[in-house]
């Protein structure tokens, strides 16, 4: 029976980001929608103190280059899924498995989070990973962003078993490809930056090509988080909060 391989990419594994932005600068919660997600984030890039940290996040370009060359050579690639949430990825694979009737599978996740475990029930886009590997005969990969050591806790000795560099993939053994834009955990000023691996991933992957390839993508994706509307909004509780010194 074949083993399917699936690699799984959450756009917040390219985010150059320190801990404590993290910590202070990022919305709480799983799995929120885009609209909610941009109405959250404008609190964030309207208070003085976390904007100034927001703006010091970057992209990995050096990453983002590598990730386009491999999925340049995903030849073998067959499934292809675009969406806001991590969650949507359990579906997936399920549909995934069920095509090829196999039960086997690789997992190579390149995420910040391991997306193992967490205190929620239902699955989410924290604990799907974990979930699945209950369910089908799971061989897991980790490639983790430099900020996951600190994130979790990791020592040096188990932080190099899991690792960041995106080398271990083997183009050629991929069936499926997963991306997320994570919007709880991405910026929305990097979304200029997902967009890009996002056509560039159409532009690889057309409907029709040789046959076989096919792209689905989520409508909320499509184009990056137009934030005008909500920044307004925010400002306009932000200037609400502040007393009124002209009394």
């Amino acid at each position: 029976m074949k083993r399917v391989t699936v690699l799984s990419i959450d756009f917040d594994f390219f985010q150059k980001v320190d801990e404590d932005t993290l910590k202070h600068c990022y919305p709480d919660g799983v799995d929120v929608s885009t609209q909610v997600s941009k109405f959250t984030w404008a609190g964030y890039y309207t208070n003085l103190a976390t904007a100034k940290k927001l703006s010091a996040v970057t992209t990995d370009d050096d990453k983002m280059k590598q990730m386009k060359d491999i999925l340049s050579k995903c030849t073998n690639a067959t499934d292809i899924k675009i969406a806001n949430s991590h969650l949507h990825i359990y579906e997936f694979i399920h549909e995934l498995m069920e095509r090829h009737k196999s039960s086997y599978l690789d997992i190579i996740n390149c995420d910040m989070h391991h997306d193992l475990t967490n205190h929620n029930i239902e699955v989410d886009c924290g604990n799907w990973l974990g979930r699945i590997a209950e369910e089908y005969d799971t061989r897991i990969r980790w490639v983790a962003n430099p900020i996951s050591k600190k994130m979790f806790g990791l020592d040096d000795e188990r932080f190099s078993m899991i690792g960041t560099d995106l080398s271990i993939i083997n183009p050629n053994k991929v069936d499926a490809i997963f991306l997320c834009r994570s919007d709880n955990w991405t910026p929305p000023h990097l979304d200029k930056d997902f967009h890009a691996l996002f056509e560039h991933i159409k532009d690889t992957f057309v409907v029709g090509q040789m046959g076989k390839y096919a792209v689905t993508a989520e409508q909320c994706v499509m184009e990056p988080r137009d934030m005008t509307e909500d920044l307004r909004m925010a400002e306009e509780i932000e200037k609400l909060r502040k007393p009124n010194t002209n009394k």
